[in-house]
Protein backbone atom coordinates (compact mmCIF):
# COMPACT_ATOMS: atom_id res chain seq x y z
CA UNK A 1 0.00 0.00 0.00
CA UNK A 2 1.35 3.61 -1.06
CA UNK A 3 0.71 5.04 2.52
CA UNK A 4 2.65 2.34 4.27
CA UNK A 5 6.31 3.46 2.60
CA UNK A 6 8.87 4.97 4.37
CA UNK A 7 8.83 8.77 4.52
CA UNK A 8 5.08 9.54 4.22
CA UNK A 9 3.89 11.14 7.42
CA UNK A 10 0.63 9.05 7.53
CA UNK A 11 -0.76 6.34 10.00
CA UNK A 12 -3.32 4.54 8.86
CA UNK A 13 -6.15 4.07 11.66
CA UNK A 14 -8.61 1.81 9.55
CA UNK A 15 -11.02 1.48 6.59
CA UNK A 16 -14.72 2.02 6.52
CA UNK A 17 -17.02 0.01 4.36
CA UNK A 18 -20.56 -0.86 3.93
CA UNK A 19 -20.22 -5.06 5.54
CA UNK A 20 -21.75 -6.07 2.10
CA UNK A 21 -18.88 -5.09 0.06
CA UNK A 22 -16.01 -6.59 2.42
CA UNK A 23 -14.68 -9.15 0.70
CA UNK A 24 -10.92 -9.52 1.02
CA UNK A 25 -8.73 -9.30 4.85
CA UNK A 26 -6.63 -6.72 5.79
CA UNK A 27 -4.58 -6.18 8.50
CA UNK A 28 -6.01 -2.76 9.22
CA UNK A 29 -9.21 -2.94 10.96
CA UNK A 30 -12.94 -2.54 9.46
CA UNK A 31 -13.78 0.67 11.51
CA UNK A 32 -17.47 1.21 10.64
CA UNK A 33 -19.97 1.46 7.61
CA UNK A 34 -19.85 4.70 5.31
CA UNK A 35 -22.79 6.54 7.12
CA UNK A 36 -20.93 6.63 10.13
CA UNK A 37 -17.66 7.89 8.76
CA UNK A 38 -17.81 11.35 9.87
CA UNK A 39 -19.02 10.20 13.54
CA UNK A 40 -15.63 7.71 13.85
CA UNK A 41 -13.67 10.42 11.72
CA UNK A 42 -14.13 13.33 14.70
CA UNK A 43 -13.59 10.53 17.97
CA UNK A 44 -10.76 9.12 16.29
CA UNK A 45 -9.44 12.92 15.79
CA UNK A 46 -9.07 11.95 12.08
CA UNK A 47 -6.89 14.92 9.83
CA UNK A 48 -7.34 13.71 6.49
CA UNK A 49 -10.12 10.86 4.51
CA UNK A 50 -8.97 8.92 1.52
CA UNK A 51 -11.73 7.89 -0.42
CA UNK A 52 -11.28 5.44 -3.61
CA UNK A 53 -15.08 5.60 -3.63
CA UNK A 54 -16.06 8.13 -6.16
CA UNK A 55 -18.91 10.21 -5.73
CA UNK A 56 -20.59 8.61 -8.97
CA UNK A 57 -20.28 4.84 -7.34
CA UNK A 58 -22.14 6.32 -4.10
CA UNK A 59 -23.77 9.75 -3.75
CA UNK A 60 -23.26 10.24 -0.22
CA UNK A 61 -19.74 10.55 -0.84
CA UNK A 62 -20.80 14.15 -1.89
CA UNK A 63 -22.56 14.62 1.32
CA UNK A 64 -19.48 13.45 3.45
CA UNK A 65 -17.14 15.48 1.60
CA UNK A 66 -19.02 18.68 2.30
CA UNK A 67 -19.48 17.86 6.30
CA UNK A 68 -15.85 16.61 6.19
CA UNK A 69 -14.45 20.33 4.84
CA UNK A 70 -17.04 21.64 7.75
CA UNK A 71 -15.38 20.11 10.24
CA UNK A 72 -11.50 20.80 9.23
CA UNK A 73 -11.16 17.05 8.01
CA UNK A 74 -9.56 17.60 4.58
CA UNK A 75 -11.27 14.32 2.18
CA UNK A 76 -9.40 13.46 -0.74
CA UNK A 77 -10.58 11.28 -3.63
CA UNK A 78 -8.14 8.39 -4.55
CA UNK A 79 -9.06 7.70 -8.35
CA UNK A 80 -9.03 4.55 -9.57
CA UNK A 81 -7.10 4.23 -13.06
CA UNK A 82 -7.05 0.99 -13.21
CA UNK A 83 -10.75 0.40 -15.41
CA UNK A 84 -8.89 3.22 -17.90
CA UNK A 85 -5.30 3.01 -17.93
CA UNK A 86 -2.89 -0.87 -17.76
CA UNK A 87 0.39 0.84 -17.05
CA UNK A 88 1.58 2.90 -14.31
CA UNK A 89 0.53 6.55 -15.00
CA UNK A 90 2.24 9.96 -13.85
CA UNK A 91 0.28 12.88 -12.74
CA UNK A 92 1.44 16.59 -14.05
CA UNK A 93 -0.49 19.66 -13.20
CA UNK A 94 -1.33 22.61 -15.78
CA UNK A 95 -2.80 24.86 -13.49
CA UNK A 96 -5.31 22.92 -11.78
CA UNK A 97 -5.95 20.63 -14.64
CA UNK A 98 -4.37 17.30 -13.95
CA UNK A 99 -2.77 15.45 -16.60
CA UNK A 100 -2.12 11.70 -16.80
CA UNK A 101 1.31 10.49 -19.27
CA UNK A 102 2.67 6.64 -19.47
CA UNK A 103 6.18 8.23 -18.44
CA UNK A 104 7.63 11.42 -16.96
CA UNK A 105 9.65 13.94 -18.22
CA UNK A 106 13.07 13.69 -17.12
CA UNK A 107 13.63 17.22 -17.43
CA UNK A 108 10.98 17.95 -14.84
CA UNK A 109 13.67 16.84 -12.06
CA UNK A 110 15.98 19.37 -11.48
CA UNK A 111 19.03 17.04 -11.41
CA UNK A 112 18.72 15.96 -14.59
CA UNK A 113 18.46 19.60 -15.83
CA UNK A 114 22.20 20.52 -13.61
CA UNK A 115 23.43 17.22 -14.80
CA UNK A 116 22.11 18.09 -19.01
CA UNK A 117 23.69 21.72 -18.17
CA UNK A 118 26.81 20.07 -17.23
CA UNK A 119 26.94 17.77 -20.18
CA UNK A 120 26.21 21.02 -22.35
CA UNK A 121 28.87 22.80 -21.12
CA UNK A 122 31.71 20.66 -20.87
CA UNK A 123 30.37 19.41 -25.16
CA UNK A 124 30.85 23.22 -25.95
CA UNK A 125 33.94 23.85 -24.07
CA UNK A 126 35.43 20.51 -25.86
CA UNK A 127 34.11 21.69 -29.22
CA UNK A 128 35.26 24.89 -28.97
CA UNK A 129 39.09 24.21 -28.05
CA UNK A 130 39.36 21.14 -29.76
CA UNK A 131 37.47 21.23 -33.24
CA UNK A 132 36.77 25.27 -33.75
CA UNK A 133 40.30 26.54 -32.62
CA UNK A 134 41.66 24.72 -35.86
CA UNK A 135 38.40 24.71 -37.81
CA UNK A 136 38.00 28.92 -38.09
CA UNK A 137 41.82 29.52 -39.27
CA UNK A 138 41.80 27.08 -41.52
CA UNK A 139 38.07 28.42 -42.80
CA UNK A 140 39.55 31.76 -42.65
Amino acid sequence: MYFEQDGMNTQIIGYIEDEENIDELSHYPVLTNVSDTLRIAKELEVQEIFSTITPEQNNFIYELMYKSEKECIRFRIVPNLSMFVTREVHIEFYGELPILSLRKEPLDDAGNRIKKRALDLIVSLFVTIFILSWLIPLIG
